[in-house]
């Protein structure tokens, strides 16, 4: 750790901890600059969202992320354009971090962009963007997420499931991929597509995730049924 914060922060003087720590935000080490924030809102100063905006623009990453960081437990729905902004930053942690506010604020105007950010070069990133999806609930994001229940990573296909189970009855056409996903090589993904399943159908058939695959086989079964009765209930809606 840098000299600048040696001696430990807890033993400056409380009065005048902020003035310090403050200085230390424009010091060359970007470690030193991302600690000082840390200790500026762990000490809950009252500034602290106004230190924390012009290090959106700060040369490292880490810093730009951890700022990000703050202002989205500390601000507003007045940052969310700066939030979007952020989408396009060259370093995938500010661009997870930025989701990850987006998603806070529940921000159905950024759905558009996080639909691109499906296909971002960072995994950390288009798992942040299938979670935030489900979130906002916007249903143009439905027809991409069910696409994504083929993905050939576990945790985007278990986040997409689960994303899906959000928008209840609006996600009634991605019932056969769940279905599917009740027999993927991955337990967690299965989990997950169960709940969907729940949420978006309104039942359930005691699926159990960890059991043999003969029960497993059984519960598809059950889910197959589930949903030929559920659409047949909508097709005498209908017709009312």
């Amino acid at each position: 750790r840098d000299s600048a914060l040696s001696g430990s922060s807890a033993a400056i003087v409380p009065d005048k901890a902020v003035a310090r720590l403050t200085a230390l935000l424009g010091h060359q080490d970007a470690r030193v600059r991302r600690t000082a924030l840390a200790e500026l809102v762990a000490r809950k100063a009252p500034n602290a969202q106004a230190l924390a905006l012009p290090l959106l623009e700060d040369p490292d990453g880490g810093v730009r992320g951890d700022a990000a960081g703050v202002l989205a437990r500390l601000g507003g729905k007045e940052l969310e354009a700066r939030f979007l902004d952020l989408l396009d930053d060259k370093d995938a942690y500010v661009r997870a971090t930025a989701i990850a506010a987006l998603k806070g604020l529940s921000a159905k105007g950024a759905t558009p962009r996080l639909i691109r950010l499906l296909e971002d070069p960072s995994a950390s990133v288009r798992e942040e963007a299938v979670s935030a999806l489900g979130v906002i609930g916007s249903p143009t994001a439905i027809p991409p997420l069910i696409g994504l229940l083929t993905s050939p990573s576990p945790r985007i296909r278990q986040r997409a499931a689960l994303a899906l189970g959000f928008f209840r009855d609006q996600a009634r056409p991605a019932v056969p991929g769940l279905i599917l996903l009740l027999s993927d090589g991955d337990p967690n993904v299965r989990q997950k597509a169960d709940l969907a399943l729940r949420l978006i159908l309104r039942t359930s058939v005691g699926y159990d995730a960890n059991a043999s695959e003969e029960h497993r086989q059984q519960a598809v079964l059950k889910w197959q049924q589930a949903w030929r009765e559920a659409k047949r209930g909508g097709a005498r809606r209908k017709r009312r």
